[in-house]
């Protein structure tokens, strides 16, 4: 992270491609795991660069979010809390992120996904890999690693981290490392601006695709959390989130807001608006629920790959959602 090629701080390797101590110390150390609203086990540290001469006056706050209950072992979502400690405004400030995935022994291609905001690598042998900008991410660059080491200095890494991203698509298998980035960003004294990005894996590109589009959703569904709660810890107002994940199977997740004690229905339909589950029926108290639907109907039998709708009804509203089954 930096604002210029003199005050940059970094924890990569230095410019000969050797080992370099890192410029980051932490603040806070790494917490023990704790289950959130999403279902997610987190985990955070916070960290800031005091021994640098020319630091940069940010203190990084890194929140790790896995789902090991939920199947979605091809995920993690990490989260950046980037909070401006000085007395001044910070403009022109950039933060990136330099991934270097060694699939194997293989030489890899590197591709973009756009609609997606994901950038992967693959060989057609190893596992597929990848980074998908969840918030605040503008930039993706690839680079070639060479036959050792690339190495990096200062005016480099700013390069890397605030120049205009070069073309992705690849058809040279070669050593791939890339960065992730985003800026100029300008930081309030006291303010903070978060940047999240999920790593993904998998088997397939299929499945690299569905890890990704899950990513999205389950950082979606936590931000709905965090956006239509009130300080007293409930929501605001009556609403249903998207489920998560989404494509599904076998089995996902709903969670809704209610804004006072109700009588809840919570039902699932197919696309001939014909009834397939009754996931809750009663009375519920104020704040956010969750409800698993395991791809069943009420005669506890396995239903068919397709989209579904899933409705939320109370005396005073009722709202719908799409979802998609891929079995």
């Amino acid at each position: 992270m930096g604002t210029d090629a003199s005050h940059m701080s970094k924890s990569v390797r230095g410019s000969l491609g050797q080992y370099a101590i890192s410029d980051f110390l932490p603040v806070v150390n790494l917490s023990s795991d704790w289950i959130g609203q999403d279902n997610g086990s987190h985990r955070s540290a916070t960290f800031s660069d005091p021994g640098l001469a020319a630091s940069v006056p940010i203190e990084i706050s890194q929140e790790t979010i896995s789902f090991p209950n939920m199947d979605d072992n091809g995920l993690i979502i990490i989260k950046y809390y980037l909070k401006n400690n000085s007395l001044s405004d910070l403009n022109e400030f950039h933060f990136g992120l330099l991934v270097d995935f060694d699939l194997g022994s293989t030489p890899d291609y590197v591709a973009l996904q756009n609609d997606l905001d994901m950038i992967y690598q693959y060989n057609g042998t190893d596992p597929l890999a990848g980074v998908v900008g969840l918030k605040n991410i503008t930039g993706f660059k690839a680079i070639e690693n060479g036959t050792g080491k690339t190495g990096f200095n200062n005016s480099q890494l700013f390069g890397l981290i605030s120049g205009i991203p070069d073309a992705i698509e690849s058809n040279t298998a070669s050593d791939w490392l890339f960065m992730v980035s985003t800026g100029p960003l300008s930081i309030a004294p006291g303010d903070s601006v978060e940047v999240a990005i999920a790593f993904v894996g998998s088997y397939s590109l299929e499945g690299l695709l569905t890890n990704a589009n899950n990513a999205k959703n389950m950082y979606n569904f936590a931000t709905d959390i965090d956006d239509n709660l009130t300080d007293n810890n409930l929501p605001e107002s009556f609403y249903l989130m998207q489920n998560y994940p989404n494509p599904f199977n076998p089995t996902t997740n709903i969670a809704f807001n209610l804004e006072m004690a109700s009588d809840v229905k919570l039902e699932v339909f197919n696309v001939l608006g014909q009834a397939v589950k009754t996931l809750h029926s009663g009375q519920l108290s104020p704040g956010v629920h969750n409800f698993e639907w395991d791809a069943t109907n009420d005669n506890y039998v396995q239903v068919s790959s397709g989209v579904y709708f899933y409705k939320l009804s109370t005396e005073f509203n009722s709202q719908t959602k799409k979802m998609l089954l891929l079995r």
